[in-house]
């Protein structure tokens, strides 16, 4: 049910909102007591995140700019914080598979 209304909104929103709404809902599952909130928080940060590498690959890996390369930093950066989070919660192949994103 989560993970439907907020992957829904990401498809409206820019990249930077995008990255930003991720990095909320893997802070928020870091943060929560509540094992299956946190996992559907997850599943939100990375459907979010997948959108992102979808839609927004060129940006991503022109790294032209300063703004481009802060960009693919901070979705480095989420997708490293995902599976490192996906980890602590037992979730050792979706953390393996966010960190070779991150690598990518």
């Amino acid at each position: 049910m989560f993970g439907t209304s907020s992957s829904s909104q990401s498809s409206t929103l820019s990249l930077q909102q995008s990255l930003e709404l991720a990095s909320i809902c893997i802070s928020n599952a870091r943060t929560t007591k509540d094992f299956d909130v946190a996992q559907e928080l997850c599943r939100d940060a990375e459907t979010t995140l997948s959108r992102i590498k979808k839609t927004s690959t060129a940006t991503l890996t022109s790294l032209r700019s300063t703004e481009d390369q802060i960009l693919r930093a901070r979705f480095t950066t989420a997708y490293s914080d995902l599976g490192e989070l996906q980890g602590t919660l037992g979730r050792n192949d979706k953390a393996q598979a966010s960190y070779k994103n991150a690598e990518q």
